[in-house]
């Protein structure tokens, strides 16, 4: 009897910082998979810079980690794992690199890749193993940047686990 192919998607991404279209697009490709690696790819200067820059204090790799797995602990087909992207060149010149340490962190076992549109050709050039799954980034209008920037605007569509953070940081900006 010929043994099932196990499908192993990869959705990787900043999570600056986890939102409700992130949560959306993780369940709808796990839904799809035996197992979901949900990959924190992180640069620390630029996540820094991007903190910064909103007025933010910094927001971890490590953090973001600890919000998504807490938030899927009870999803047993969802791995989050980290993916330190200090010694690789800026995003997304050096994609060849990027490309063969995210198929080392993730063991070589994807064969699904969950991207937007934007990112199809890279996924082609790069994982052409892998089957590419499209999705929509604008199903639920937030994103990262959207939130850093106003975070109390965008405060309901923050993870639930990473509300504390934000609302500590409302709180500060409002008594200033």
């Amino acid at each position: 009897m010929e043994k099932k192919k196990l499908k192993i998607g990869a959705f990787p991404g900043k999570f600056l910082p986890p939102h409700l279209g992130h949560i959306s697009t993780i369940k709808e490709c796990a839904n799809k998979c035996d197992i979901l690696y949900v990959v924190v790819a992180d640069h620390e200067d630029n996540s820094r810079a991007l903190c910064e820059k909103a007025g933010l204090p910094f927001i971890s790799a490590k953090l973001r980690v600890k919000w998504l797995r807490a938030h899927f602990k009870h999803y047993k087909n969802i791995k989050v794992i980290y993916m330190n992207e200090a010694k690789l060149g800026a995003f997304p010149a050096p994609m060849k690199e990027w490309s063969d340490y995210f198929k080392k962190v993730t063991h070589h076992k994807v064969n699904i890749k969950f991207a937007d549109e934007s990112y199809r050709k890279l996924n082609e050039l790069h994982f052409a193993e892998c089957e590419f799954v499209c999705f929509d980034r604008q199903k639920i209008n937030v994103s990262g940047t959207k939130v850093r920037e106003n975070p109390e605007k965008y405060f309901d569509f923050i993870v639930a686990e990473a509300q504390p953070f934000f609302k500590k940081v409302i709180d500060l900006k409002k008594q200033k």
